[in-house]
């Protein structure tokens, strides 16, 4: 799927969406169970691992 924002900032990585929901994807990432953790450290994961 093509964006007007990626065609804009010409960026070397598609966007990413964060989305807070009640709903556990199958795929998604998260912190391990009974810790805390940093948000855009799991971006910065899930961008470095290109999931």
């Amino acid at each position: 799927m093509e964006f007007n924002i990626v065609k804009e900032l010409n960026g070397q990585f598609d966007p990413i969406v964060l989305i807070k929901t009640d709903e556990k994807p199958e795929n998604a990432l998260m912190p391990k169970a009974g810790r805390g953790g940093c948000v855009m450290s799991l971006v910065g994961q899930a961008i470095a691992k290109r999931k």
